[in-house]
This record gives C-alpha cells, structure tokens and sequence, in this order.
C-alpha cells in the first residue's frame, strides 16, 4: 500500500475518489468538482497534510486535513476518512490513520480533532485505537419553518464580526473545527448583554442568500448564565433574522435546555456525531 497527498492528484481524481469512498454512506456527500474545491477552501484543509491511499496503483482511501492554531494551541482536523466498498475491512483506515498521525506530530499539532457519527462503531473503534476520546456531543437539527416563542426579555443584542468572541473568557476552545470563528466565512456573532451592560452570552451565526439561518455556536457566559425566557428570547432573535428555515449542524449543545426549547420551535433531530480529540 502506497500513501501520497493530495497534491498528487487532480482535484477532478480526488472528486471521484470522495464519491465512490462515501457509496453507500448513512449520509448523502456526494459532490461535484467545484462543490469539492469550495469544501477545501472553506473547510481549511491542507492538500499536503491530506492524504490518499492506493492499492496496486488505484486510489482506495483518503484521510484529508487541516492544521491551525487556535485558542493558544495548534489543532488538526480530520475534515474525512473514507474507504471505497471493496476495501473496508482490509485495513486501509488503519494505514492511513497511522499516516496521519505521523503528518499532526510533524506539525507540532497539540491536539487532533475529528468528529464522527455515533453509529459508526468500526469508525469509532478504530479512532479509539489511535487515542482518540469523545469530548463533546454534536447534533444537527433542521427546521422548515421557526415557530416563534415569544418570550421578550430585556436582554441587547449587537451584531459583530466573528473574532469579536475570540477574546471572551469564556470562549469555547472545543468548539468543533468548522463552528470556530475563524473558519467560519462570511458568518457573524451577536453580542448579549443585559440591561446594565452585563456579558450574557454569545452566538455565532451565518445567513444563505434564500435566508436559511445556521447556528454554529450558542455560549451563555457561566458566570452569569441564562433564564429559559431569556434563552428563548436570544434563539428567536437569531431566528428573526432569516427566511424562518434554520438549521443547526454538528452543532455543539451548553445548555440542556436548549433541545427541549428547539423541539417546541419545530426543529427536528437528523443527526448526532461525536467530537473526539487526542493529546499528541
């Protein structure tokens, strides 16, 4: 088995090599070409730390990522790992994770992320081999149309550009690669306060050209926290701002009453994935 990177290839090459490794996946990800170069580019992934594993030639595997500091420590991500039908089980995955890893200590990463479905147990099994641990849970929920909860509270809210959260206390340093400030394009943060002024919490948040809201990051500040009113309050501005369709994915939950709250606006569960890291 030989392991290259993706500078190896043809971003028309790595598109099939993606579709075919994700064939009968419990997701949908197929792509075309561009969708695959944006992915990339706006996923932050590095072509010579991602790689492809091939067989007597023949591209069978691929485990692609990114390297970032962020938060005072130097992360990787594994933003995909996936082997084509015919070669699971033959340990693929495992040769390219031990490729991977080898790529993270060169770059000095501190700590490799990665999220995976919960289902997935071989994903999951062979990741723990590795080192990996669950650290967080992520659900993604989408909603057609926000049923509004009209619970006013005092709460102010300022729109801002997303590093404007980078300096909080609070911030979440486990935030799941893609939901952290800085890799999120063209998204904004909203600002709560209370009346006197006070930091309640943050929100990260981005709006598509059809008003589709995503969320990405919902923190109240635990020095302060939150009232169910005042929770409510803050989700419906976020929602306000939209077409009424939402979606939150691989969304990380700090508070537990925010599902309850979500379900009674309408969203409805799709996913649930495990954010894993491991110390290096």
């Amino acid at each position: 088995m030989e392991i290259r990177t993706y500078e190896h290839f043809t971003l028309n090459e790595l598109t099939v090599l993606w579709n075919r490794a994700f064939s009968g996946y419990s997701v949908n990800y197929e792509v075309d070409v561009d969708a695959f170069a944006r992915q990339l580019a706006n996923w932050g992934l590095d072509p010579s730390r991602s790689l492809v594993a091939l067989v007597d030639g023949k591209p069978v595997g691929f485990i692609q990522s990114g390297v970032k500091d962020i938060s005072g420590r130097r992360l990787s991500w594994n933003g995909g790992t996936a082997i084509v039908p015919e070669y699971r089980g033959k340990g693929v995955g495992k040769r390219l994770m031990v490729a991977a890893m080898e790529v993270y200590q060169e770059a000095g990463v501190d700590v490799a992320t990665l999220e995976v479905l919960v289902e997935n147990t071989p994903a999951l099994r062979l990741y723990e081999s590795f080192g990996f641990r669950p650290v967080k849970r992520l659900v993604t929920l989408e909603c057609k149309a926000v049923r509004p909860l009209p619970r006013r509270t005092p709460l102010v809210y300022q729109l801002a550009l997303p590093q404007a959260v980078s300096g909080k206390s609070y911030y979440d340093p486990d935030a799941p690669w893609l939901a952290h400030w800085c890799n999120l394009n063209q998204a904004q943060a909203l600002l709560i306060t209370d009346g006197q002024g006070v930091d309640r919490g943050y929100a990260l948040f981005s709006i598509k050209e059809d008003g589709t809201v995503t969320l990405h990051q919902f923190v109240p500040n635990p020095a302060c926290g939150m009232t169910e009113a005042e929770l409510c309050d803050a989700l419906q501005m976020i929602w306000d701002m939209g077409s009424g369709r939402a979606v939150l994915d691989d969304f990380p939950v700090h508070d537990k009453r925010m599902l309850p709250l979500l379900q009674e606006m309408g969203f409805v569960w799709k996913r649930e994935r495990h954010l894993m890291h491991c110390r290096l």
